[in-house]
């Protein structure tokens, strides 16, 4: 029978400071930090197979705990090959959301989060938290094992935000299938965007019907990270988009043709901008920008896009005014 992965390892995100690890374990946290530092630029990937290698060589059944300045406390297993980045001291995930959500505090501006393609619910953990402003957010996610992990977070942050295990789609309550591989990162119910197996089977969720907002009221922020499946979101949540909703979204690298940015400025009528590390926007107004700023292949750029006027004024306001 396998070692439940109850006990935790306690890393403080600023200090690197370690506790309740014996040697083997600090050691393989080490070298995944290492590993983390070394390949640390797009341009020099391979983290996931090395933590993959560090974690069978230096093996683990607890979890590993990321205390952030705010308090937040953020768990994934041990090993785990996305999240073990977070290992390398002082790492800022995803740098554009990370600008926004730190403007937003310093502004004071309030908005709810619906977090679409949680994973493990970073993201609803951070911007729940007092230093982000105790944002109200909200999780889907439709994987049930990374489901799991966004629960066992949730725990640990006090129950902050809610949670539902849901696939993002145009169509609502029905039966979807899940595929993919051992990358929970990689999931999605379009079997194409993936190379895995069917996983299993979830019911979806069209974001019109989703209850937990009030969109004649609220500061909505839309993250999409579903794989695939960002387009058939926003057909599902085109009520939500004439309100002061802000959209998140991935464009990747590889795509040279900004699939993803062209349905949401064509065909939703949305302007697009860059985002920055500073809070700073830029908007898109011609998709040759787009082809300078996405420079590496195998990298997901994040960007944002908005028809609110409220969100259009945020977006372009000189931070330095």
């Amino acid at each position: 029978m396998p070692i439940m992965k109850q006990q935790a390892i306690n890393l403080n995100w600023s200090t690197g400071a370690i506790d309740g690890a014996n040697w083997r374990e600090r050691a393989g946290v080490a070298l995944m930090r290492l590993a983390a530092t070394v390949t640390n630029s797009p341009e020099r990937p391979g983290f996931s197979k090395l933590a993959a290698g560090i974690s069978a060589l230096l093996p683990s059944d607890k979890y590993i705990r990321i205390h952030f300045p705010d308090r937040t406390v953020y768990q994934f297993p041990y090993g785990d090959a996305y999240w073990s980045i977070l290992c390398n001291p002082g790492f800022t995930y995803e740098q554009e959301i990370d600008g926004f959500v730190r403007r937003c505090a310093k502004e004071k501006l309030n908005y709810v989060f619906v977090d679409c393609g949680a994973n493990f619910g970073y993201w609803s953990c951070r911007i729940s938290s007092d230093e982000a402003g105790n944002q109200k957010a909200i999780a889907i996610e439709a994987s049930s094992e990374s489901f799991g992990h966004t629960m066992r977070n949730r725990a640990l942050n006090s129950n902050r935000f809610s949670a539902h295990h849901r696939a993002i789609s145009d169509q609502h309550n029905q039966l979807v299938t899940l595929y993919g591989s051992s990358k929970h990162e990689q999931r999605s119910i379009v079997a194409e965007e993936t190379s895995g197996p069917l996983r299993e089977t979830v019911k979806s969720l069209a974001l019109a019907h989703l209850e937990d907002i009030e969109p004649e009221s609220d500061n909505l922020v839309l993250k999409l990270d579903v794989e695939g499946v960002e387009i058939a979101a926003l057909e599902g949540a085109r009520n939500l988009l004439e309100s002061n909703t802000l959209v998140v979204f991935e464009d990747h690298g590889r795509d040279r043709n900004h699939t993803t940015a062209r349905a949401i400025k064509e065909q939703f009528g949305l302007r697009l901008f860059a985002g920055s590390s500073t809070g700073q926007f830029t908007e898109i107004t011609d998709f040759k920008q787009m082809d300078a700023l996405k420079t590496v292949k195998r990298k997901g750029y994040d960007f944002f896009a908005s028809k609110s006027p409220f969100w259009l004024e945020f977006l372009s306001r000189d931070t330095a005014a």
